[in-house]
């Protein structure tokens, strides 16, 4: 499936209710990676970005909570 295909997908079995937004490919270096914003009812921001090959099975989470505005990966 194409990256931008995944803003049109259900996730069936969740019971929040999420709205995918956008997804879209990004570089970091040499390596691609399809990004996925989404939001969860009702205010909770969400970004994940998904590999496009080579993933090696490791995943970072980065979160904060309270009034911590935003975070930035870069």
């Amino acid at each position: 499936m194409a990256c931008g295909q995944l803003t049109s997908q259900t996730l069936p079995g969740v019971e929040a209710k999420v709205s995918l937004t956008s997804a879209k490919v990004i570089t970091s270096g040499n390596k691609t990676f399809c990004q996925v914003k989404a939001m969860l009812s009702p205010e909770i921001g969400v970004e994940v970005a998904l590999p496009q090959q080579q993933w090696t099975q490791r995943i970072l989470q980065v979160g904060c909570g309270g009034l911590c505005g935003s975070i930035n990966l870069s």
